[in-house]
């Protein structure tokens, strides 16, 4: 507690150790995201912790038993750390929480230990923690989703139909952006054929070929990098659902399709084999194929290169390579993320597709 207000220390993990005296803590916890440790001090702490490497060897790692007939680790690369906390008494007295740390049940116990004179409470809540290098981003982002999916879930009793809506709920909240960015897109396309006019004219001279063509893009309100920006306003969403889906336990377990989707929290198996392939391991991900195959279609959609590879630019070229080469980097990345991220990024390029889709009519119309 620092000015009346609270704070969480992420103590990262020491080399060695490391000790902090200029604090006294409320509690020190531990946890994966999904399950947790609280050790709350109630009577003997006093100020200040240490926090402590211990070797693998010391504490062998229970990894080091399952992956017998696999060996993947070594144990001193699989250390253990340990929290120490200075007593002034000869007694101390010690809160132990030890279970899952959802929302709920957090709020639950906090509500539980709060004191009716004071109205203080432990604060538990707070040990639910966001993960990732962007966490000052995404955090905000996450707990609007949370906000969504939780009140969504009440009506479906699914989270993965809950992470579904809360995909059109954001497609609903960004659509004047999306409108403007596809509607940029496909005057692009439209304006594509009197650039390569321009670049035919000017081909040996590229600076006033590049000049005329900014020209155009002034005269017929055309902005090219229109289609960048929603792409960089629905990141933050995206890291957002990542942290929620590897630090909310209502999501840990939670099916879609049986004997496919069997936890949100982690990738979809399709099928499974008995020998380990490095990266992909022994399972097979239907869904990062799916979303993979989708953007390409998309991309394709969005190109303004002409059909004819004789008649593209090095520019154009460069483009046309990039819808296939960034589908496929984007099918190995998330290759291995969880399954419910999937579905939020499958869910949110379809709406897209059907948005640019809907939006090319729209203007052939007002033609």
């Amino acid at each position: 507690t620092r000015g009346q207000k609270s704070s969480v220390d992420a103590v990262d993990l020491p080399p060695d150790s490391v000790t902090n005296g200029s604090v006294n803590p409320d509690w020190i916890c531990n946890s994966n995201g999904f399950f947790g440790v609280i050790m709350d001090p109630l009577k003997g702490g006093s100020g200040g912790y240490r926090a402590m490497r211990v070797p693998g060897g010391t504490a062998a790692s229970r990894l080091i038993a399952l992956e017998e007939e696999y060996p993947q680790w070594n144990v001193q690369d699989l250390p253990g750390y340990m929290m120490m906390m200075p007593v002034n008494e000869a007694k101390s007295s010690f809160r132990v929480y030890a279970g899952p740390f959802a929302t709920h049940t957090l709020n639950k116990v906090d509500a539980i230990f709060t004191d009716p004179t004071t109205g203080e409470n432990p604060d538990y809540i707070s040990c639910q923690t966001y993960h990732g290098f962007f966490t000052f981003i995404s955090r905000p982002f996450a707990k609007i989703l949370w906000w969504i999916m939780d009140f969504a879930h009440r009506f479906t009793n699914s989270w993965a139909l809950s992470i579904i809506i809360v995909t059109i709920v954001l497609r609903i909240l960004l659509y004047p952006l999306n409108a403007w960015s596809t509607r940029s897109m496909l005057k692009m396309q439209e304006v594509a054929p009197k650039v390569e006019k321009i670049q035919e004219k000017y081909k040996n001279n590229k600076q006033k070929a590049q000049m005329e063509i900014m020209d155009l893009y002034r005269k017929e309100k055309v902005n090219p990098l229109g289609g960048c920006l929603p792409l960089l306003i629905q990141m933050p969403f995206l890291i957002g659902m990542f942290d929620l889906l590897k630090s909310s336990f209502e999501l840990r377990g939670a099916s879609f399709i049986p004997g496919w989707i069997d936890d949100l929290a982690s990738p979809d198996v399709l099928f499974s084999w008995d020998f380990h392939i490095p990266f992909i391991g022994s399972d097979f991900h239907l869904l990062p194929i799916i979303l993979g195959v989708l953007m390409f279609v998309q991309a394709r959609m969005s190109s303004t290169a002409p059909k004819d590879v004789t008649k593209m630019s090095d520019k154009q070229r460069q483009q046309k390579a990039m819808t296939t080469i960034m589908p496929a980097f984007m099918t190995v990345i998330f290759y291995r993320f969880p399954s419910g991220l999937n579905i939020y990024w499958i869910s949110s390029t379809l709406l897209g597709m059907l948005q640019q889709w809907r939006m090319k009519i729209k203007m052939k119309k007002a033609k």
